[in-house]
């Protein structure tokens, strides 16, 4: 796991990323730190894109919301 990046907190960001309106993936990171006061570095956030780990948690989580 991610100490500077719980799941929770990866999943709201990657579901407001997706149905938001951003110029790109650092204006969506800015806006969220000035808005709800949680930064996310950008590296951190974009890293942890490539964990299979991740996948799979999003996997899960998203099998339970269609059953």
């Amino acid at each position: 796991m991610c100490p500077a990046l719980d799941n929770s907190t990866w999943i709201e960001a990657g579901v407001r990323r997706c149905l938001g309106s951003y110029q790109s993936g650092r204006d969506f990171l800015q806006e969220r730190a000035e808005l709800h006061q949680t930064k996310i570095l950008r590296s951190t956030f974009f890293e942890s894109l490539k964990s299979k780990r991740r996948l799979a948690s999003i996997g899960t989580h998203m099998r339970n919301l269609t059953i």
